[in-house]
């Protein structure tokens, strides 16, 4: 009984894969017809070819394309119905007729549609991704005469060649990928970041491929980050922080550095920038509170201000001890910036100006508005120009007076200060911004002594 059973659960397993395998067969025989029958590559005359109803009515730069059929060969044949009906390549018969020749290659789909031939081919295809682009462009270069220098020896000929065969092999290898050198030379210099520095830059292939952001906008992130290492490295070299009597730099928290290095009533101005994020209008509180500790009577505080947040400063700022004095419009120098929620574009930004006591120590009358300047923000984004410190230090402090910037990024307070005969103390708890600081104040203080 249990032979009798086993024989037959071996029969039923081998009925069972003939029949797998039966099935299996003709399944593929399904895919085959829905994929439709390929008869192959064939010659054609053109003039037997019917094109109809075509979606794509500009051929574009069929120049480029007789080009490429001229060096190569018809790489794709053209594709037709069993009637000769034209699916796709119609770019590549005109081609053909440029070149005056009378027969093309194609092959004969079966298709139900034609048309959705045609749409397909255009749109069910990938293009280059950014380091794709740059590894043609290493290639074209591999196997493209270089001219540069070839003709510099034979002085009869200098000059009359070179830039000229540069300029063409420059063309050719640009046009393989699709876009100017220029965009292709800074296409190469994201993907070498990336490759080197990938902690850093990695990201940046992808998002240009993604379109979240340009070439240009890559290219520009790159050259500042390392513009920023090579003064950091040099800054780190000839670090010094031998304070004197005209410069004292400190690096830390200023909420912490004030308290301990620096004493009541001693600082005739405080100029700074906190950072505009709302998790740090905090800062705001004890800016306020240790400047009214540190100002003699009568002198100031400037700060710059987000315009959202002028509310939230203002509760910070009242219990300080501090009097409200004014606010200075500083006139931004890039043109106006959208602000969607409020929908208006904003030109100007706030420098909030606050008092020890009831009357301030102004040399002169000082005007509320300021027209800032550009900087290139290479080392530090949120980099000021020193227009606004010029012109805040220069009214309400005489020389030999003391300013500090307990947040001075940079070092643009600190620039204007020195420059203006007064004496600087400068606080960041970001070391990097601090060395760099360090090295250009102590350079403009030897410089100037």
């Amino acid at each position: 009984m249990n032979n009798t059973n086993s024989g037959l659960i071996h029969i039923s397993k081998h009925e069972s894969n003939r029949r797998k395998k039966s099935h299996t067969s003709v399944q593929n025989q399904d895919i085959e017809r829905q994929s439709h029958s390929v008869i192959a590559n064939q010659l054609l005359k053109i003039s037997d070819i019917k094109v109809g109803r075509r979606f794509r009515k500009d051929l574009g730069n069929i120049d480029e394309l007789v080009e490429s059929i001229r060096n190569n060969g018809l790489i794709h044949p053209v594709t037709i119905t069993q009637d000769s009906l034209l699916i796709t390549g119609l770019r590549r018969i005109e081609a053909f007729k440029k070149l005056l020749m009378e027969d093309i290659p194609v092959h004969v789909l079966d298709i139900p549609i034609k048309e959705n031939g045609e749409i397909d081919e255009n749109l069910v295809r990938k293009d280059f991704t950014l380091e794709e682009k740059v590894a043609i462009k290493r290639y074209r270069e591999s196997i493209e005469p270089s001219f540069q220098g070839q003709r510099n020896d034979l002085l009869e000929l200098r000059g009359k060649f070179p830039q000229s065969d540069i300029t063409q092999r420059r063309e050719r290898i640009a046009k393989s990928t699709g876009v100017s050198y220029k965009t292709l030379s800074k296409l190469e210099e994201v993907v070498d970041a990336a490759q080197q520095n990938p902690k850093q830059f990695g990201h940046l292939p992808k998002k240009i491929d993604l379109g979240q952001m340009s070439v240009s906008k890559a290219s520009k992130l790159i050259q500042r980050e390392n513009k920023k290492q090579e003064i950091l490295e040099k800054a780190r070299a000839e670090a010094n922080c031998n304070n004197n009597d005209k410069l004292k730099l400190f690096l830390g928290d200023f909420r912490a550095v004030c308290r301990k290095h620096i004493p009541d009533e001693s600082i005739n101005l405080i100029f700074t920038d906190p950072p505009y994020a709302k998790e740090h209008l905090q800062l705001y509180a004890t800016l306020g509170t240790e400047g009214f500790r540190m100002l003699r009577e009568g002198g100031s505080l400037l700060t710059y201000a987000p315009h959202y947040a002028l509310p939230e400063i203002f509760d910070y700022m009242k219990n300080s001890g501090l009097t409200y004095w004014w606010i200075f419009a500083m006139i931004h120098s890039g043109g106006a910036t959208r602000m969607h929620k409020q929908k208006l574009w904003v030109g100007w930004k706030p420098i909030l100006w606050f008092v020890k006591g009831h009357r301030t120590n102004t040399v002169n009358d000082i005007s509320d508005i300021i027209k800032s300047q550009p900087v290139d923000k290479v080392l530090d984004k949120w980099e000021q120009s020193t227009v606004e410190a010029d012109h805040s230090i220069r009214y309400l402090t005489v020389e030999n007076q003391t300013i500090l910037d307990p947040m001075m990024g940079i070092g643009t307070t600190g620039i204007s200060t020195l420059k203006l005969g007064r004496k600087f103390i400068g606080i960041d708890i970001d070391e990097s911004k601090f060395l760099i600081s360090q090295n250009k104040l102590q350079q403009l203080l030897g410089s100037s002594s």
